[in-house]
């Protein structure tokens, strides 16, 4: 009895050990796809991130209470580097990854022209706007968990994510509401306010729909990768070396 607990102590153990070294492997992981945002990951054809830029972008929303169409011009998201990982764990004998990741802010500017209707305190709203959108989402923040599964074709694939979404706000400076600055206030407390119980009422399904978005492309990446390899860097037996290229920007 005493060989046996001490062979399972001695796995859990090492266990811990591979997990604590493969735990940094992760967040080394997560700072080279940070350090290659400017420069954005060509393989899945996404675009440099830090910032992200779209000179010309048209949008048409059809939601409940919301008919607008119109463009962005000189779109500039900044902050998508500027993340802080609370946690990044993961547990070997289930396989199984927790992440903890907090955005600071996040904001979004851009030249804008829309027109259509808006439903402002259950009345339409005939909307037309020229001007500046200018976001500002503060302390953004997803957590959950998800576990990795050996696939047919001696890959791995992501099963099981869960996830959390929450926000502390937005504050919305948007210019040119109705070419009246009265308007384009009450147009940026609606916006404050809209966010806010959207946030409050659906975090969850928000943290889904991140998901469903994140989960294909990960997935994609781990084919390329067995189970073996997994175990082999878990145990601190083997590099990834160099993920990308130098980013030079």
């Amino acid at each position: 009895m005493k060989l046996i607990l001490t062979v399972i102590f001695g796995l859990l153990v090492t266990s811990a050990r591979a997990a604590t070294r493969f735990d940094d492997q992760l967040l080394e992981l997560v700072e080279s796809l940070r350090q290659q945002m400017p420069c954005g990951f060509a393989g899945p054809g996404i675009p440099p991130l830090a910032p992200y830029t779209n000179k010309f972008r048209q949008f048409d929303l059809n939601n409940v209470g919301v008919d607008l169409s119109g463009n962005l011009t000189n779109l500039v998201i900044t902050g998508i580097d500027a993340f802080d990982v609370q946690e990044l764990s993961y547990t070997t004998l289930l396989m199984k990854l927790k992440f903890d990741v907090n955005f600071s802010q996040i904001q979004i500017f851009s030249q804008y022209y829309a027109k259509g209707g808006l439903q402002v305190l259950g009345r339409p709203l005939t909307l037309v706007g020229d001007g500046d959108i200018d976001l500002l989402a503060q302390n953004i923040r997803l957590n959950g968990s998800f576990q990795l599964r050996p696939t047919a074709s001696n890959g791995l694939k992501i099963w099981n994510f869960k996830s959390s979404f929450n926000m502390d706000g937005v504050q919305s400076q948007t210019t040119g509401i109705l070419n009246s600055p009265l308007y384009s206030r009450l147009f940026n407390e609606w916006v404050e306010e809209v966010f806010r119980i959207i946030i409050a009422d659906h975090k969850d399904q928000i943290g889904t729909r991140i998901g469903s978005r994140v989960v294909p492309f990960v997935n994609e990446q781990l084919k390329k990768v067995s189970l073996l390899e997994l175990i082999g860097l878990v145990l601190g037996l083997g590099s990834t070396g160099p993920l990308f290229p130098p980013c030079e920007v």
